[in-house]
């Protein structure tokens, strides 16, 4: 990135950033001195329809360079120096303030109002319905979030049972996340033909899909309806620095950025 200051800067100090930090730290290890160039046409690397390569052009291309096997033909990388995917960036929705009790949207108001008389009042004697097995009928239903056909009425037991409720609580909402999250995780892993249909969906869709720039694919997302997918560090970059913006889910893929050096160099 070019650095912001007041005194005009020339050579190598008009840069700043990860890549130049790196570049720095080779050279000093290495020995050797460098000249830092912009890519004349700003763009990465790619071949066109006759086989010409577009992109750097210089003894080492130090950027967010993505190792793929097309680049590989021509040019050697170095080990990666970062690790990183392909994930989605997307506007951050706009939600209202909760109301004071939200919490109690879920059920119904005869449901929170709704509460059993613990006793068994069929028979002459009123009789404590809370035995041995019941008891441990009322603990695994509600581990289990069914709930019991019996409550506690006195204010101990009640408190007890409240602890006990929100126990449960925790370590099943615990559970359902650490299993949903595996779940999406083993169904990424499969997703290939997926990613097929969603190529698919984008090229024919009446309205262009595709963008040439990250910045272009950036203001769409901001003021559109549009998922642009986009290299996760960069997505990272861009979510510090713009509150509206989110990712979505986790990486698609898996990739490394490396430094480019002529074949054999």
């Amino acid at each position: 990135m070019l650095k912001r200051s007041e005194a005009p800067l020339t050579g190598n100090d008009r840069y700043e950033g990860f890549c130049v930090d790196i570049l720095k730290e080779i050279a000093q290890i290495v020995g050797f001195k460098y000249s830092i160039k912009l890519v004349a046409d700003g763009k990465y690397g790619a071949p066109d329809d006759d086989g010409n390569w577009n992109g750097m052009n210089a003894d080492l291309a130090v950027a967010s360079l993505t190792i793929n096997y097309i680049r590989e033909q021509v040019i050697d990388f170095t080990k990666p120096f970062m690790n990183l995917g392909i994930s989605i960036l997307f506007k951050r929705p706009r939600r209202e303030s909760p109301g004071l009790f939200s919490f109690l949207n879920p059920l119904a108001v005869e449901i929170w109002l709704y509460n059993p008389h613990p006793c068994n009042t069929e028979n002459e004697v009123v009789e404590n319905m809370f035995t041995m097995s019941n008891s441990f009928w009322f603990a695994v239903g509600t581990l289990m979030q069914q709930g019991s056909d019996i409550n506690p009425h006195a204010v101990s037991t009640r408190i007890v049972g409240g602890i006990w409720w929100f126990f449960t609580l925790i370590i099943i909402s615990s559970y359902t996340a650490n299993l949903a999250a595996f779940l999406t995780v083993e169904r990424m892993e499969s997703k290939i033909p997926v990613y097929q249909r969603m190529w698919a969906f984008m090229e024919s869709h009446e309205r262009p899909v595709f963008v040439k720039t990250s910045q272009e694919g950036i203001d769409r997302v901001l003021n559109d309806n549009y998922a642009f997918l986009m290299e996760s560090t960069m997505i990272d970059y861009n979510i510090q620095r713009n509150c509206e913006l989110m990712q979505v889910g986790g990486l698609l893929d898996s990739k490394g950025y490396g430094i480019g050096t002529p074949i054999g160099g």
